[in-house]
């Protein structure tokens, strides 16, 4: 089940904030081999301030929490066979998941100081945890450039990102543009 909830211009003008939470929680019988049951539960809030006509600050902030044993979802229609993972470790896609939190929160503002250029600066943390192989931190920040008219478009998009992972000790950084 879900709830969510948004405001309206009647609360302000100038502020918008929105949640939604939802559970979904699975149960799995086999006669032969186990029981299973795995619960998702899901909030995400977001708040925007728009300071002016041509400059808004966004902040998102997404969680989710796992609890049981993830399994397979298997689909036998006639002709068509699926096999879905209810849910799967986001940093290496493994789908052998019990407990796990992930919260990814993301501070953004977005400038439109001319009719054509849109500019956006966009910095996001992004913490999985997994009982099974500790915590994992992706930091980045990303920004983006974009001039358009009648017969040109010009577009930038720079990205860095640094990942650090306590199960294996390990961080890296990367750096990309477009």
């Amino acid at each position: 089940g879900s709830l969510g909830t948004n405001s309206t211009k009647r609360f302000s003008n100038s502020v918008s904030l929105s949640g939604l939470y939802s559970v979904n929680h699975f149960v799995y019988h086999s006669p032969d081999l186990y029981d299973s049951t795995f619960t998702t539960h899901n909030l995400n809030v977001r708040a925007a301030y728009f300071a002016s006509n041509t400059l808004t600050v966004t902040l998102n902030q997404s969680n989710t929490i796992t609890n049981g044993k993830s399994q397979n979802i298997s689909s036998g229609i006639t002709g068509v066979t699926t096999n879905s993972p209810q849910y799967f470790n986001p940093r290496n896609g493994s789908t052998d998941i019990t407990s796990s939190y992930r919260s990814i929160t993301n501070l953004s503002a977005s400038w439109n100081p001319k009719p054509r250029l849109f500019l956006t600066l966009s910095i996001t943390e992004d913490i999985f945890k997994q009982k099974e192989s500790g915590r994992s931190d992706i930091t980045s920040v990303e920004n983006q450039i974009r001039y358009s008219s009648q017969a040109l478009t010009l577009s930038s998009i720079n990205k860095y990102a640094n990942t650090s992972s306590r199960e294996l000790n390990n961080q890296s950084n990367s750096i990309s543009s477009e």
